[in-house]
């Protein structure tokens, strides 16, 4: 199992109180580069388009990390922000399943 993913197996089962702010925007830029956005205020705004019109990602398919004092990020935006990883990336497996299974039944 990969550090990255091991990191996000942590915050799921067993969240930390908070994590190092240069440690979340890691995982942040790797899982969703070029869709998130620095704001003022310590937020950092976080989009995909898997997460459109989801209720709790609203219409713009968008959920909110925020540094506290600057520093560090708290443990239920840990929590979330790992959960939509993973999610994401359960998502993109069962897309690549279904697409070689179409490819087997057209040979």
């Amino acid at each position: 199992m990969a550090k990255i993913d091991k990191l996000l197996t942590k915050w799921v089962q067993n969240t930390p109180s908070e994590e190092n702010k240069d440690t979340v925007i890691s995982v942040i830029d790797r899982y969703f580069s070029g869709r998130y956005e620095f704001k003022t205020g310590s937020h950092i705004v976080v989009r995909h388009p898997d997460l459109l019109g989801k209720p709790e990602f609203g219409l713009k398919g968008e959920f909110t990390v925020i540094i506290k004092g600057g520093q560090s990020v708290k443990g239920a935006y840990l929590r979330t922000l790992a959960e939509v990883i993973l999610d994401l990336k359960l998502r993109e497996k069962e897309k690549e399943q279904r697409e070689r299974e179409r490819k087997e039944l057209e040979v």
